[in-house]
């Protein structure tokens, strides 16, 4: 596998845990830089060690689950932009948004598209390490900056910011239900 397709698979399955990045940004008033590399070090490891679970376990019983990650991620993502949405409109502001326990849900749903290429990787005899830290990487800086981007953005337009989050976390999640 060439360097070029490692990138492209790397940015590829990094958009999913970016969009959110960026949507979580949004609702956020103030941000630390410790909030950040919190966002970009949950999605980058979570995107780097899925691709080598699949890879190690993807031949055996996980391939059974993974048949409902699809179902999964849209339920997780669909209720969050719906939360999103409501706290736009009664006015709400989410000061807790890194709360550890939703960031650890949002980077396993955003995640096990990359299972889906550990699997991929096994099958086809291609080694797992460097393109699955590649990805990490390639997440992580997406994440970090998606996230500070969204900040900005969020705090000219936060109603307004918040219901396109909401509404892009929904339209997220209908993807991974319809695998588009």
């Amino acid at each position: 596998m060439s360097f070029i397709e490692i990138l492209l698979i790397a940015f590829s399955l990094s958009a999913d845990a970016s969009g959110v990045s960026t949507c979580k940004g949004i609702a956020v008033n103030k941000i630390k830089i410790t909030d950040a590399l919190k966002i970009g070090l949950y999605f980058g490891i979570f995107q780097m060690l899925m691709p080598i679970l699949g890879y190690y376990l993807g031949r055996s019983i996980l391939k059974e689950i993974f048949k409902y990650s699809n179902y999964i991620t849209f339920i997780l993502l669909f209720i969050i932009g719906i939360r999103m949405i409501s706290d736009a409109k009664n006015n709400k502001t989410i000061n807790d948004i890194i709360n550890t326990k939703e960031l650890l849900v949002l980077a396993i749903a955003t995640s096990l598209d990359a299972f889906a290429i550990g699997i991929a990787f096994s099958i086809n005899n291609i080694r797992v390490l460097l393109p699955s830290t590649i990805i990490g990487i390639i997440t992580f800086i997406l994440s970090f900056t998606c996230f500070i981007i969204g900040n900005k953005i969020g705090l000219k337009w936060q109603t307004k910011s918040l219901i396109i989050s909401g509404i892009i976390l929904i339209l997220l999640s209908l993807k991974s239900l319809f695998n588009i």
